[in-house]
């Protein structure tokens, strides 16, 4: 678990199920680097030995390079868990995105998945809150575990609401019969 779960959980917490990001998430950046491998080596046969040809496969190798690490540290700095309380989320190293939405303000939780995504089973995942947007979580493995611990967790706090309502009334009750 990352420090940014840790540092946020609150002391009576404890966490259900974190997400795990399949590594599968790089399939399609590995998949574009090859194709654009192939048409460096390409560039480089056609044109022989020129500097311009070497120039573009270099540019090519950079643009391949840049697209790799930034599904890899997506991937790495994904964090996404539930809580009895809580979903915490965050995302992002330059730009980092975080979400942190009370169990009983989640309106819905669903996943989908790319040709990709369904061969080798990673799934977007989204979360809407209540008058929120969303927030998408991409490369999840484990979304139906996800999905499903998540209305757990919703259906227990509700229960616990209820009971504690229901104490509250008797209470009341009690306090008006004296």
């Amino acid at each position: 678990m990352s420090n940014y779960i840790q540092d946020n959980l609150q002391s009576d917490e404890e966490v259900l199920v974190c997400v795990q990001v399949s590594i599968w998430r790089l399939l399609p950046a590995l998949l574009f680097s090859i194709v654009m491998m192939v048409i460096g080596i390409g560039i480089v046969a056609q044109d022989g030995n020129s500097v311009v040809s070497f120039i573009l496969v270099f540019i090519l190798f950079i643009v391949i390079t840049i697209s790799v690490m930034f599904v890899y540290l997506q991937i790495r700095t994904t964090y996404l868990v539930i809580t009895n309380k809580r979903v915490l989320g965050k995302v992002g190293v330059l730009r980092i995105v975080t979400m942190d939405i009370h169990i009983d303000k989640v309106e819905c939780v669903s996943y989908k998945a790319g040709i990709f995504g369904k061969i080798f089973h990673f799934y977007t995942l989204k979360i809407k809150g209540v008058g929120g947007s969303g927030w998408r979580y991409r490369g999840i493995s484990n979304a139906r575990e996800f999905k499903n611990m998540t209305n757990n967790a919703i259906e227990c706090h509700a229960k616990e609401a209820r009971r504690e309502q229901a104490e509250l009334i008797v209470l009341a009750m009690n306090i008006n019969k004296s």
